[in-house]
């Protein structure tokens, strides 16, 4: 549980995907128009979507699946 007590910004900046200084800037951009910092650092070019769900699904405690690859039939 200690890893869901990290913010998201920190996991980024630890696995080398964002730079501590485009968190920062995410954050002021957070501050002016409120969002999901994830979210902003990918408007902003900084992350890519691919990776976010990457380290996600890396997390102790958070599942990840991606559903292109699913199967689902038809009811």
């Amino acid at each position: 549980m200690q890893a869901l007590k990290k913010r998201i910004g920190e996991f980024l900046v630890e696995e080398g995907l964002v730079t501590a200084q485009q968190v920062q800037h995410a954050l002021e951009v957070q501050k002016k128009r409120s969002g999901r910092l994830a979210k902003i650092l990918m408007d902003l070019g900084y992350l890519k979507e691919k990776s976010l769900l990457e380290l996600l699904g890396s997390i102790p405690g958070i599942a990840s699946i991606e559903l292109q690859r699913c199967e689902i039939e038809p009811q």
